[in-house]
């Protein structure tokens, strides 16, 4: 019934999105505008101008090559949208993939090229840029053809076996780099556990030593070879070193039976097993 009474529907939001550009920011898919345009300030020239019957000729002609002048710059900004729209630039992420199996200085000669695009349609756009890569790639065939001449080859079967036998060299380097490099990480982080095992042993060391030389301190004077008066001395340990007492040493008291018994054994201080 909208329209046989020539109402116009408004279109879905479902529909909107599907339009070309409706995910960039700043275009409006359905007027086929942007918010901003090109020289966007130029409507600004003529927001104060106005013809009156007292204008002088000059000051009118002036006024009337504005108004031509900004004629000029709509039809330069129409000519710049209809570029856009042609060549599908709203479609960014089809932008992107093209030149993505090409080399990496196909690409770069490819964005050379692209300031002479609006000199040209779509179709010698295109056929100019195969053009040039095709150029490029003959340039490297004979580079290389010319490398093989000067190596002594003659036949192709002789640059394709030299070919292969690079690769396989280059497959071989970079597998060896690899277990060196490994090897250099295993090494390195082995030396980085020997040596932290080194530090944690002095510091036992010196507090080992710091904890008997408290101990000497404080030993009444009254003290015999077989220890305070009252106390047995704490025995040695089985290799032959010197005594060991745990239950001197700070944090004993939160120790078991079983876990004092392991520090005594091995020698390992109640603070560090906590």
């Amino acid at each position: 019934r909208g329209e046989e009474a020539g109402l116009v529907v408004p279109m879905r939001l479902e529909d909107i999105s599907a339009l070309p550009g409706a995910e960039l920011t700043g275009y409006m898919p359905r007027r086929r505008e942007f918010d901003v345009e090109f020289n966007n300030d130029v409507e600004s020239d003529l927001a104060v101008m106005e013809f009156g019957p007292q204008d002088h000729a000059t000051e009118r002609t002036l006024k009337l090559e504005v108004i031509r002048i900004y004629n000029r710059e709509l039809r330069d900004r129409e000519r710049r949208k209809k570029f856009v729209f042609e060549r599908n630039l709203l479609d960014y992420r089809e932008v992107q993939k093209q030149g993505q199996h090409l080399t990496r200085d196909e690409r770069e000669m490819l964005l050379r090229l692209r300031i002479f695009a609006r000199f040209q349609s779509k179709q010698e756009h295109e056929a100019f840029e195969a053009s040039v890569l095709e150029v490029i790639r003959l340039r490297k065939e004979v580079a290389q053809t010319q490398l093989y001449v000067t190596m002594g080859m003659t036949t192709l079967a002789e640059a394709e076996r030299y070919e292969l036998d690079k690769v396989r060299r280059e497959r071989h380097k970079l597998s060896h780099d690899k277990s060196r490099k490994s090897s250099a990480d295993a090494t390195a982080a082995a030396d980085t556990i020997s040596r932290w095992r080194t530090h944690q042993q002095a510091e036992r060391k010196n507090r080992r030593g710091a904890t008997r030389g408290t101990r000497k301190a404080e030993r009444p004077d009254t003290d015999t070879d077989d220890g305070p008066r009252g106390r047995a001395a704490p025995a040695p340990d089985g290799d032959g070193g010197p005594p060991f007492d745990v239950a001197s040493l700070p944090k004993y008291d939160l120790l078991s039976e079983k876990q004092a018994a392991f520090c005594h054994r091995h020698r390992v201080p109640p603070r560090e097993f906590v």
